[in-house]
């Protein structure tokens, strides 16, 4: 058996059909949204679980994806498919990861053995299926960018319409529970998760429509019979894989940066809207926060070509990391009790976040094609794949952390608020995703070592290894 890609292949990709790319990211990233500020406070205060059961129940359950990551990146590699390697993951795995994790917010009022079987179960089984659908979108950038700058536009467009999707998100959320809930918060989560869940099926379903329909690669049964081989499938032992991620620090060291980056994000997300409930005492202050920390990710995200042109790809990553870290911690002196101190800070910190998110595929794309270079084995499935596990250990952490803060200081939805509670609260937001942010900078800084000119070097070594190859073969 073998992979190839059709003779439409060899066209160069329409720069129109680049937006595509993140129709299905859009959907995605509000779905995502949704369990990142809603799911811990919907657990404790919807279901009523204690903050130390909450912890445990999503530690557990997103501890799988630890496992996942590394074994999507092997799956996406050595499977062949008749429907295409990428696009098979968009139209079918999306749907039914998608429609398990609706069942997330069903209020299961049982035993704590019965809640943490259902809920771990369904986030499991779920989480198996959606972590494919948007690395198959970012492998087919590969397939589609001709050039190294091609492949930084096409990222930076998936961003864009990523993070347009967060700024959506931010605007109408908070309202949409309450008109689909008619009261019961708990039930407008569902509803909302319902509504996201669809536009994030149609639009993967549009990606693989538009964008991997002509590029993807599919499997065939006798190479001899095609026209034009793309790629004869090599079975990769697992010592390469080990290889692929410890042959330098950079994949490390972006692990690394990447995973306090997320921790971050999921931190603040997770604990704001008992901030805002509890500190504040204003909730409804939550859509402009929302708002505002979209919106500053969506500049951020339109700033970052001309950042990275100015200062080159790794830079713009320190000054991502290192400004989001900074602004947080200066949170914890000025958000003190005010929605708009910490809306403030919040916000200028996801600005400098949104300086990395649309080009944070190209780097991936770097490393697979550098090891490649050093090595002669395609891994972009496997780097794009490990790529997302620093999303997975930042989720792991911090259900652990944000249930085990509020445990520590007696929180639960019927106790009387004490200040250590709310001051627990502040630092949820501020110094403990801040801290490990700038230490994470620091890592990263001195550790990431691919750098555009290097790149440029390895790019033409690659391409004239591959012209050689294609011309020895004919």
């Amino acid at each position: 058996m073998s992979e190839k890609q059709r003779e439409t292949a060899s066209k160069e990709f329409p720069q129109w059909k680049e937006w595509f790319i993140g129709t299905g990211t859009l959907g995605f990233t509000m779905c995502n949204s949704v369990m990142n500020t809603f799911y811990f406070f919907f657990l404790t205060n919807v279901v009523h679980m204690s903050p130390a059961f909450m912890a445990i129940v999503t530690t557990v359950s997103r501890f799988a994806g630890v496992f996942y990551a590394p074994i999507k990146g092997v799956i996406m590699d050595k499977a062949e498919w008749r429907s295409g390697k990428y696009s098979v993951y968009m139209k079918w795995f999306e749907p039914i990861g998608r429609i398990l994790m609706c069942l997330c917010f069903v209020n299961v009022q049982a035993s704590q053995t019965v809640q943490f079987i259902y809920y771990v179960g369904i986030f499991v089984v779920a989480g198996f299926f959606l972590t494919f659908p948007d690395t198959a979108a970012l492998g087919a950038i590969r397939l589609v960018a001709k050039t190294p700058d091609a492949a930084v536009r096409m990222s930076s467009k998936k961003s864009v319409v990523a993070t347009s999707g967060q700024v959506l998100y931010s605007l109408v959320t908070v309202s949409l529970v309450a008109l689909l809930g008619k009261g019961d918060q708990g039930k407008g989560y569902l509803w909302v998760y319902i509504l996201y869940s669809a536009l994030a099926i149609i639009g993967y379903q549009l990606t693989a429509a538009i964008v991997t329909k002509d590029y993807d690669l599919y499997k065939v049964d006798n190479a001899k019979k095609e026209e034009k081989a793309v790629e004869e499938k090599v079975k990769i032992p697992f010592s390469t894989y080990i290889k692929a991620y410890t042959h330098s620090f950079a994949p490390i060291s972006l692990l690394i940066g990447d995973a306090c980056k997320a921790s971050a994000s999921l931190l603040y997300a997770g604990a704001i809207t008992y901030y805002l409930t509890y500190y504040v005492q204003q909730p409804e202050k939550l859509t402009p926060f929302l708002m505002t920390a979209n919106i500053s990710m969506l500049l951020g995200s339109y700033c970052c070509p001309f950042v990275a042109k100015l200062v080159g790809k790794k830079w713009t990553n320190v000054i991502s990391y290192g400004g989001f870290g900074l602004f947080l911690i200066l949170g914890y002196f000025v958000g003190v009790g005010t929605a708009l101190g910490i809306t403030a800070c919040v916000g200028a910190g996801r600005f400098c976040s949104g300086l990395n998110a649309s080009i944070i595929g190209a780097y991936y794309i770097d490393m697979a094609e550098d090891y490649e270079n050093k090595c002669g084995v395609n891994m972009t499935s496997f780097y794009m794949s490990v790529g997302g596990l620093s999303w997975t250990l930042a989720s792991v952490f911090c259900g652990t952390i944000v249930g085990t803060t509020l445990a520590k200081v007696g929180f639960s939805a019927t106790a009387p608020v004490t200040q250590p509670m709310l001051d627990a609260m502040l630092r949820l937001n501020t110094l403990i995703p801040g801290i490990p942010l700038a230490i994470g900078t620091v890592i990263f800084a001195l550790g990431y070592n691919l750098t555009d000119k290097h790149m440029e070097k390895v790019h033409a070594e690659l391409q004239a290894k591959k012209a050689a190859a294609a011309e020895k073969a004919e």
